[in-house]
């Protein structure tokens, strides 16, 4: 399933299949990831995919997970519109 919603290869995928835990951005290298982003950004993305109405989600904050894998960036904060 991997292989075909990916359009990788499926040896490329079994190569992947190691139990490994990739951090966000070596899966974006690997194919595995499609982008960054948090619950509004996905809100936002699944909202434009059913042609659904936006509406403003609240206040960002920056994940931990990002502050870990992206240590020199610097937090939103502010308002997002899932749009």
């Amino acid at each position: 399933m991997v292989a075909q919603r990916r359009s990788l290869g499926e040896s490329a995928v079994r190569e992947l299949a190691t139990g490994e835990v990739f951090t966000a951005t070596r899966g974006k290298e690997l194919g595995l990831v499609d982008d960054f982003g948090g619950f509004a950004e996905a809100l936002g993305i699944a909202a434009q995919l059913g042609d659904a109405p936006t509406a403003p989600v609240g206040k960002t904050q920056t994940s931990l997970l990002r502050k870990i894998d992206r240590p020199g960036e610097q937090p939103t904060g502010g308002y997002l519109r899932a749009s």
